[in-house]
Order: C-alpha cells, then sequence, then structure tokens
C-alpha cells in the first residue's frame, strides 16, 4: 500500500497541512537501521559554509518539496552562526537530491538569503524549526522558525519568525512574533525562552489556518524553571490570533515537576492516537530529576479544539520498568521528540526520544518507544553507537539525538525515514538519515502440523488477515485440510503484506506393545517405536526407549495425533550371586576347622568344592588353599580360603645384664601363630619394655595355640653421683670446711684438688675447688667457687639534674649475706625514690663491714616555652624591634639571625625564628615581617569633564583582607565623603586625603564641567549626499572631543542605529537607506543623558 508522510501532503493539498500517524514497519521484532546518510561539513554533498561552533544540527524538520524538483527537502538550524554578529544563528534549506545526499543548500541568516527581520546578538535564530503549510499561497511551503534568545522585552524572553518562502529557498517576507510584535496580549517574560520547543499541530479550531504549540522551558510556572507551552492561533498573516497556556498548574496536568524541569523544550504533534476528536502532542521535560538528577520525562498531551489540555500521559523511567532500564541520571531524556510510525507492526502508533548525554562515556542516542493504546511503553530499542545497526563513531560529550524529525522515505524501502540531529559533532555540528527497516517479518503459522490418518483439519491464520489467497486458490478465511503437502497464504495483518507457509504431515495410527512379561538376567531396553507422540514412561521418563535393570511392573503413556494410547510389562530380575568363605585364618596341630559358606545375595543352586564335594560344607585338618564354586540361573561366584597350621609358641630374652645408664630398653624374640598377647611383670604390654630399676623381669605370652614365659636379672649403677656445695664468699680470714653430697656405695675411691683424700678438708683461701670419684662406670667430678670479701663495696651513681616528677635511687655493688641501709633521708630500704633537690648519704652495713656513698640531685620544674607575635609590619625605610617572650628568664635566645638575645631589630620582609634550649627540653617559634610600602593616591582626573557632572574615584585601591587588614588605608574627600568614588555636579577645585599604615597623602585637581548641550541642536537632516545636513550630531562643536554614545530608533521601537562616537548619517543596521519619519534618539554624554526627537528628509 502506497507510503504517505505528513510532509508529503502539502504537495498534493496546498492549504490544508495535518498532522498524522504513519503506518506499521513491519518489523515484527525490533527496528534495525538498514540505510544511514550523515550529513555535515563534508558528509552526505556536504556543508562548507559551516564554522567551528555553529552548532548545526541544532533543530532538524521536514519542509516538503521546497523547490518542487520531486525530493522532499529538509531544514536545519545552526543557532549559534555568527552571520551578522555573536550567536545570531542561522538556517539551511537543504534541497535533497535522488541518492538522498544534499544536491545544494540556501543558508538564511541575518544577512543571507533574504532575510530583513532584526536579530540581535544571542538570539539563537534556528533554535527550532516547523512546517506550517502555504500560509500566502504562493505554492511554497511557509516555516516558522525559533529565536529563543532574542530580547524583545529584555534577557532572552525568546521569538518566532513566521518566513513566507520562495522556491528558491529565500525569504520572500517574514513576521515576528515575541512579546511585544505579532501577537497582542503576549504573556512573555523575561528568559521564558519562548521558541525553543515548536511544531505545528494542524488546524485544531478549523479556521483554515494550521496552528502551532510552542515551548517557553524557563517559564516559571509552578517552579523555578519548571516550563510550559503555548498553543498559538494563528492568523494567515502569521500574526497570533489567541492563544492557550499548558503548564504544571494547569487544571488537568497530573504531575509534579522539579524546579529546572524545562517542559516545552522538545514537542511534537502526534495526531488523533486515540480517535477521540483531541490531538494528542508530545511534549518533552529532559531536565527534569524523575527517579535521579537529569534523567528527564515526556508527555503525551490531549489537546482539544479549543487548545485547552484535556488529560497529559507521563512517558518516564518512574512509570516504566523498562525505561527505567535504558535511562540514567544526566541522560536528559526528553532532549528531542519525534512522531513515530508502528515501528513493531502492532497497529499502534509509536515514537522516537532523543536522549542526548546517552551511555557511558556520554555519546547520545535516539530511543524508539513501543506504545500500546493506552500509551504504556511495550519495548525500547535504542539507537546509539554499536547499537540497532548504527555504523558511524561517536565521540565522548557529543549530543547524538538532540534533534530528531520523521521524514519522506529516502532510501525507498517503504517506510519513513528518521531525520537526527548532533550540534557537537565534529566542530560544527551533523546530522543523520535513518531508514528503519524490518527485522524479521510476522508470522501466521507454526513451521508444521500433524493430522492422524482418515482425519481433517481446519486451518485458519493465527492472526487477523486480511484479502487472503490461499494455495488452494481459496479466499475464505479457513480452508479445510485432509492431505499430506505445503499450504501456503497470502495477505495483509496490521497494515503490513505477509506470506507465509505452514508443512501439513499425515501420521498413521500407531500400534503400541511392550512384549510379554519376562525374566532377564542383567537389563532390558523398552521402546514405543512412536517418535512423533509425547511419551510419559512409570519412571517418569519421557523418552522414546528406556532402558530398565531393576524387577517391577512399567506401563508407558503415548500422546499425539491420533490419541492416547498406553502398554504395561512386568520384568523379573534377579540378584547377582554374593557369598564368602570367611577370611584366612590358622588352625593349631591337631584341630579341624569347618568351612560353611556364607550368602549375600542371589540364589545358591549348585555347590563344587575343591575335592568334588556337592554339599554345602566341608572339613579341613591341613594348612592349603581351598575353594568354593557356586551358580544359579544368571550368574557362577568362586570363593577362596587359606589356612596355616599352627604350633606352640617360642619366646627369647636377652640375658642378665650390667647397666650403667639411667635406664635400658629390653626387646624379646617371639614366633607365634596369628594374634597374641606379651606382657611383663611390670605391666608394659608387647615384646619390649624399658627398665631403670635393678631386678628381675619376667615375659609371658599368649596365642591360640599356646603359652611361653622368660626372665632377665638387670643391674643398674646409674645412681652414683658426687657433688659440691654452691659457689660461696667468705669473710677475709675467716675459714670453711668443704664437704661432698655423694652416693658413696658405687664409689671406688676419690681426690680432692688440694690433694687430699679425706672425706672432709678445710678451706680459707680464695680459687677454684675440685673432687673426682672413681666408680664401675667410669670417673666422675664437681667443681666449685670461693669468694673472699672484706665488707661491702656499692655505688649511688653520678651527681645528676632531675627533669621528671621524681627519682629512684638504688644502691650498685656487692654484699655478703644480710645487709643493712641506712639514708640520710632515715630510710632503711634498698631503694629510695626522691622528688626533691639534694644530697643523699647511704652506709649500708653487711656480714663483713660497712660502706657509704653519696649523690647530689638537682631538681628542674616545667618546660621552657618562646613565643613571637604571629606577624609583624615595618614601613620602608624603618625599622622595628622583635622581643621573645620566653618563660625562663635565664634561657638564652637564638636568632635565625645567629643574633643571641631577647630583643633583635630588623627592617626587611623576611621569616625570622627564636629557640631556646635547657638540659630539660627546648622550644622555637616563627614570625613573618611584612614590608610596607607608603602608597601614594594614584589617579587620572582630566581637568575638563563632559556632561552636568562627573566621577572622582581613586585609579588603584588596595583591598586587604584578614591579617592584611591594618594595611587598609583610609580616605577623606573635601567633599568630606570618604568612599573611594564620589559624584560632583559642579566645577571647583577638589582635594583627596589618604591616611596610609607608614603615613598621609595628598591630591589637588580643579574639574571644569561643560554639559556639551546646545538648544541649537538640528531636528531634521537630510541624508541625500549633497554634503548638507547629511549627518546628525546632536551637541555643541565646542564639545566634540567627548565621548558619546548615540541611539536611534523607528516608530516601531525598533533600534535602527547604536554606535559610540559616531554621528548617524541615516543608514540602518542593516546597511539599508532610512525612511522619510520621525526617530527618537538617546544620547549619553559622561553621566549625562539626554533624548529628542529627529525627522529624515529626502
Amino acid at each position: 500500500m502506497a507510503l504517505r508522510h505528513f510532509l508529503d501532503i502539502p504537495k498534493l493539498v496546498a492549504t490544508t497541512v495535518v498532522c498524522f500517524v504513519v503506518i506499521c514497519n513491519v518489523l515484527g521484532q525490533n527496528p534495525l537501521i538498514v540505510f544511514e546518510q550523515p550529513i555535515n561539513e563534508f558528509e552526505g554533498g556536504g556543508i562548507p559554509d559551516l564554522g567551528n561552533g555553529d552548532w548545526f544540527g541544532y533543530a532538524v524538520a521536514s519542509i516538503g518539496d521546497i523547490n518542487q524538483d520531486g525530493f522532499m527537502d529538509l531544514a536545519v538550524g545552526a543557532p549559534y552562526d555568527d552571520d551578522g554578529g555573536s550567536n545570531k544563528g542561522a538556517l539551511y534549506i537543504l534541497f535533497m537530491d535522488a541518492s538522498a545526499q544534499v544536491g545544494s543548500y540556501q543558508k538564511i541568516s541575518a544577512i543571507a538569503g533574504g532575510f530583513q527581520g532584526n536579530l540581535v546578538e544571542e538570539s539563537f535564530f534556528g533554535s527550532e524549526i516547523t512546517n506550517i503549510g502555504d500560509l500566502d499561497g504562493n505554492g511554497v511551503e511557509d516555516l516558522v522558525i525559533g529565536a529563543s534568545g532574542d530580547d524583545d522585552i529584555g534577557g532572552w524572553a525568546g521569538a518566532l519568525w513566521v518566513l513566507f518562502m520562495n522556491s528558491d529557498g529565500t525569504v520572500l517576507t517574514e513576521q515576528k512574533i515575541s512579546a511585544s510584535v505579532g501577537w497582542s496580549g503576549s504573556p512573555l517574560g523575561t528568559s521564558d525562552r519562548f521558541g525553543k520547543g515548536l511544531d505545528s499541530i494542524g488546524d485544531i479550531n478549523g479556521d483554515g489556518v494550521i496552528d502551532i504549540m510552542a515551548g517557553v522551558h524557563e517559564d516559571d510556572d509552578g517552579g523555578n524553571n519548571h516550563g510550559a507551552a503555548y498553543v498559538l492561533f494563528l492568523n494567515a498573516n502569521g500574526t497570533v490570533q489567541s492563544h492557550v497556556k499548558i503548564s504544571e498548574i494547569t487544571p488537568g496536568f497530573n504531575s509534579t515537576l522539579t524546579n529546572n524541569a524545562g517542559l516545552g523544550w522538545s514537542i511534537a504533534c502526534l495526531g488523533d492516537l486515540d480517535n477521540n476528536g483531541t490531538t494528542e502532542v508530545l511534549v518533552s521535560a529532559p531536565f527534569d530529576d524523575v527517579l535521579a538528577v537529569d534523567d528527564g520525562r515526556v508527555y503525551i498531551m490531549s489537546i482539544s479544539s479549543t487548545g485547552n489540555l484535556v488529560s497529559n500521559t507521563e512517558i518516564s523511567a518512574a512509570v516504566s520498568p523498562i525505561l527505567a532500564a535504558e535511562i540514567s541520571a544526566g541522560d536528559k531524556f526528553g532532549s528531542a521528540v519525534s512522531r513515530g510510525f508502528s515501528m513493531w507492526c502492532d497497529d499502534a502508533a509509536d515514537i522516537a526520544v532523543g536522549s542526548m548525554n546517552y551511555g557511558s562515556p556520554s555519546v547520545g542516542g535516539v530511543l524508539l518507544i513501543d506504545l500500546n493504546s493506552f500509551f504504556e511503553v511495550q519495548a525500547v530499542q535504542v539507537i546509539t553507537e554499536g547499537q540497532t545497526n548504527f555504523q558511524d563513531n561517536l565521540n565522548s560529550g557529543d549530543k547524538f539525538g538532540r534533534a530528531l524529525d520523521l521524514v519522506t522515505d529516502y532510501d525507498g524501502n517503504g517506510y519513513p525515514d528518521l531525520f537526527v540531529g548532533d550540534m557537537v559533532f565534529g566542530s560544527s555540528g551533523g546530522t543523520w538519515l535513518l531508514s528503519l527497516g524490518p527485522a524479521e517479518a510476522p508470522s501466521v503459522f507454526s513451521d508444521s502440523i500433524q493430522l492422524c490418518e482418515n482425519s481433517s483439519f481446519q486451518l485458519f491464520p493465527a492472526i487477523p488477515v486480511d484479502d487472503i489467497l490461499w494455495s488452494t486458490g481459496a479466499t475464505s478465511d479457513t480452508i479445510l485440510v485432509q492431505q499430506s503437502g505445503t499450504v501456503w497464504i497470502e495477505g495483509v495483518a496490521a497494515g503490513c503484506t505477509i506470506n507465509d507457509t505452514i508443512n501439513v504431515i499425515i501420521s498413521p495410527i500407531p500400534e503400541l506393545s511392550l512384549g510379554n512379561d519376562t525374566l532377564v538376567c542383567d537389563s532390558l531396553l523398552l521402546n514405543t517405536s512412536e517418535s512423533n507422540y509425547q511419551t510419559n514412561w512409570s519412571t517418569g521418563a519421557q523418552l522414546q526407549s528406556i532402558s530398565v535393570s531393576e524387577s517391577g511392573t512399567y506401563w508407558v503413556t503415548i500422546d499425539g495425533v491420533c490419541g492416547v494410547f498406553s502398554d504395561t510389562i512386568h520384568i523379573e530380575i534377579p540378584e547377582d550371586l554374593s557369598f564368602s568363605l570367611g577370611a584366612d585364618t590358622i588352625i593349631c596341630e591337631g584341630n579341624n576347622l569347618l568351612l560353611q559358606p556364607t550368602l549375600f545375595s542371589g540364589n545358591a543352586d549348585v555347590f563344587e568344592w575343591y575335592n568334588g564335594s556337592s554339599l554345602e560344607q566341608n572339613t579341613v585338618s591341613i594348612e592349603g588353599d581351598f575353594w568354593l564354586t557356586i551358580s544359579e540361573q544368571c550368574s557362577i561366584e568362586t570363593d577362596t580360603i587359606h589356612v596355616d597350621l599352627g604350633y606352640n609358641p617360642v619366646i627369647s630374652i636377652p640375658a642378665d645384664t650390667l647397666v650403667c645408664a639411667t635406664s635400658i630398653d629390653i626387646l624379646a624374640e617371639a614366633e607365634t601363630y596369628g594374634s597374641y598377647t606379651a606382657t611383663w611383670s611390670t605391666g608394659d604390654v608387647g615384646l619390649s619394655a624399658t627398665i631403670d630399676s635393678s631386678g628381675t623381669y619376667v615375659l609371658t605370652l599368649n596365642d591360640i595355640c599356646g603359652s611361653a614365659t622368660d626372665s632377665i636379672e638387670v643391674s643398674m649403677l646409674n645412681a652414683v653421683f658426687i657433688q659440691l656445695p654452691n659457689d660461696t664468699t667468705i669473710c677475709d680470714g675467716d675459714v670453711i670446711d668443704l664437704t661432698p653430697d655423694a652416693s658413696w656405695f658405687g664409689i671406688l675411691d676419690f681426690l680432692w684438688s688440694s690433694g687430699s683424700g679425706d672425706t672432709t678438708i678445710t678451706a680459707m683461701a680464695a680459687g677454684e675447688y675440685w673432687i673426682e670419684a672413681v666408680t664401675n662406670c667410669g670417673s666422675i667430678s664437681d667443681t666449685m667457687l670461693l669468694f673472699t670479701s672484706g665488707g661491702p663495696y656499692f655505688s649511688l651513681g653520678s651527681d645528676t639534674v632531675l627533669c621528671a616528677e621524681n627519682l629512684e635511687i638504688q644502691p650498685q655493688g656487692s654484699f655478703i649475706g644480710e645487709v643493712e641501709y641506712d639514708w640520710s633521708s632515715n630510710e632503711i630500704t634498698n631503694t629510695i625514690t626522691v622528688d626533691t633537690s639534694g644530697l643523699y648519704i647511704l652506709e649500708a652495713t653487711d656480714a663483713c663491714g660497712s660502706f657509704l656513698d653519696t649523690i647530689h640531685v638537682e631538681l628542674i620544674q616545667g618546660d621552657v616555652n618562646i613565643n613571637l607575635p604571629d606577624y609583624a609590619f615595618v614601613c620602608t625605610g624603618d625599622s622595628i624591634l622583635l622581643t621573645a617572650e620566653v618563660s625562663n628568664l635565664n634561657a638564652q635566645v637564638f636568632w635565625s639571625t645567629g643574633e643571641i638575645g631577647e630583643s633583635i631589630t630588623v627592617s626587611n620582609s623576611y621569616w625570622y625564628s627564636a629557640s631556646v634550649s635547657e638540659q630539660c627540653g627546648g622550644d622555637a617559634d616563627t614570625t613573618y615581617v611584612y614590608r610596607v610600602d607608603n602608597e601614594p593616591i594614584y589617579t587620572s582626573l582630566a581637568n575638563l569633564a563632559c556632561g552636568s557632572a562627573t566621577i572622582l574615584k581613586i585609579d588603584s585601591v588596595r583591598q586587604y583582607s584578614d591579617w592584611l587588614a591594618p594595611l587598609q588605608p583610609a580616605y577623606l574627600w573635601s567633599t568630606g565623603s570618604n568612599d573611594t568614588i564620589i559624584t560632583v555636579s559642579e566645577s571647583g577645585d577638589y582635594w583627596l586625603e589618604q591616611t596610609g599604615y607608614c603615613g598621609v597623602d595628598s591630591a589637588f585637581f580643579s574639574v571644569e564641567l561643560d554639559d556639551c548641550w546646545s538648544s541649537s541642536v538640528p531636528n531634521v537632516i537630510t541624508p541625500n549626499g549633497d554634503g548638507l545636513n547629511d549627518i546628525f550630531v546632536p551637541f555643541s562643536v565646542e564639545c566634540s572631543s567627548c565621548a558619546y554614545r548615540l541611539r536611534v530608533y523607528n516608530r516601531w521601537g525598533i533600534q535602527v542605529f547604536d554606535e559610540v562616537n559616531t554621528p548617524w548619517d541615516g543608514i540602518l543596521k542593516t546597511n539599508r537607506p532610512s525612511v522619510s519619519g520621525v526617530y527618537f534618539y538617546i544620547l549619553n554624554v559622561g553621566e549625562t543623558t539626554h533624548t529628542g526627537y529627529l525627522e529624515v528628509l529626502p
């Protein structure tokens, strides 16, 4: 079926433009990009006029076939273009060719394209674009352009320009709509940014003229910059007939916005989506904080024929979990909005929403959103770098998705294309034409269908299909199928052409049998032989066949095209045979062993022994290997037992022994059969025992065949020892008897170091004494030291200074026996603690005499501290005294200059430090000395002042704060003022006195005032170039040296001249000659302002 885009309609019906939804895209799943064409400074035909920072792509729109060459044309805004002044803005009309590239273009700006309107700097002309049909009836589509920075009433109030177009893309005439022009009773205020969001909404009031909706995203209804939008009913001349405002406080608006939400930032007409007679319009608030900062939201607003809000539906991350998974803080969802088409082929009108900060890193993106009839989000597909088959490279900081519009089908795939703007791309901005194509056609059938033999099936499509044609030639909604083969259908579903096939399979009635009940030795495979049936076994398996290995009854049910069938089978599987003759064993000489198998599983049918016996039991009395084989229906098993013949045990212990060590390990040898026990007379168990004393020790051994005993006599010599007393001290002249402690029974002989063989010797001389003894196990010896003393000797240490709170004093030396302590402080302990200065004496007495020592202690209380001021000032050529405050006046102060003393004299700016130290500590501090220059008064006051008043001021005034605040000078004028600037309105002599930290300075000067105004100023000029009265200079000749600013306005209040120190020659700011009539002027000379009227004659 034919595809018509809304922007194609003006070529067919010149006076009618409507807003409506385009048909299905046949996407079945998610849309994909099948064609993309970048259009920028270098690509897509190229726009060489673009410059850095123009922001080409800030706004985009389809504008119909302007030049009537059969190809739909496009318009792109570049609001930061500098034609005629900074950021005045521009519009590019792109004439497209058959290859979807720019064949040629026409620029419209303050100085190009026939535009005659006055654009001020930062007008941002081109910030939004829409097509409003052929208003003037010349056969060419007309446009409305936003200029959101226009300042008719100051401060970016904003404006719209209605451009009546020529077929070559130039402007025939223009009509401005702003707070003061083209809109009687306009409610616009400063900083509203009128004209940022904009779209045609059709002739909703039925007066034959297209109406528009325009945003004011910084309007303050409801809160700071919450935003709003105006429905504007237009006249045929482009002026506003009436308006309706929609904002957060409008009845029916059921949502709450945050500050700086920006409602009205972007607007797109959707048409009457729900067929209830209202027009749905998509309006964005991209800076709203919904779930996070600047995540943004959009609204579908239903507008009545009177322009009033009927209802609004929110689309955001807050109401859609699908969107919540895509939108993040700062994405600015809603930076652009556009009508869509049924991109998911579900007969619902979908939308496209720009999110210019989408992604990480932020490059921007476009969200294609699938809506149902309740405007709820069903699916989302994102177009950005690397997604949805988008091939171009984007850079961090790009704003891909800043502008959007649905345009004509340039690539001819039968579906509309999407025009996307990114004003930051490259250096000057860029746009893309994106064609969305089908990912997979919808299906109305499954792949195949099965029928049972001798049956039939009524076949019909799974979704509604119109214009049906079956492969049988039938055109009915259903057909009767009775034979195998392929059946196809053609038709139209949800506005989409479909072609689908189904394979019909005829199946025979199954014959299900699992076989007769049976016995098997291992496992059995059960099979239904029906692969096309749903199978359910009693085991829970759902396979065509199963393997069973356990006894039991098994059933199966199959369910398929011919019905349900079942069967049952019983299977018996005997247990595997398992038995044992027991573990290998021993029999004692003369005994018999009964062999009898233990059956663990299975049935023992036949016995066959090693000796040919077939009985269940057997008897053996000799050693050897004996086997038994048992067999049954499904298995045969054999087991063997080994039998050893045992005798009475034999045991042997080593011979009796003499031991010189402290203990001995005894290990017996034994011959036993099977398990045994070995017990010593000591209670030890096992063949070994550890002996540590003399005596007779017996070992008894028992095993299965008997018992045996053996013994050993042990003599221990480990108790022999000899030991002298500990080292000791005696007084000079005393003697001491030395007698060893010894086990004399084991000692054969001994000898002292003095050569004596006596048991006791007498010693009085200091030295080493030893004794050596001979035993059966060798020699043993011991040694001692004897010291002599003439009395105690000790030291209390050197005299000391005490910085802590107390000092512990303890004598260090040697003493004999008990010691008596006698301190000068009357204490009698070994250690004393002192906390006062003084001389301390100790006399100590032991068994050998007395000794005395002294120590002097000086106690110093507290640390020494020093303080300097944080900073100080010294005037140039002067000096100051720096003095340190010290807590100990006896301490010496050391300065960083090398000087010593409490004070020093300084005259330079510098950091100075002082320190003090003594035995118990020290301290330091730093100060900064700031040198202050005597600052003169700096003035540049002319003797002659232009105007009736002039300003006297100080050219350079330094401001001091914080610690430099004392340096702030004070001022006094001859008028009595203390300010740094005064206004005088009388000629005369004036003086100024400045009082600073380092002195006083004065300045004197005279003032002569001349208001430079003449009553003979002309009120008529004739700028005809004859040299007479060609220019207007509204002051006397004597004041020609005075600086002035001259502004001239026409009778409509539009400024036509604004220059400094330049007379007006009758030429307008647009470089066109002025027309005859009366003009108003404003002259500023110095502080004086004069106004008046001037008539311009030919």
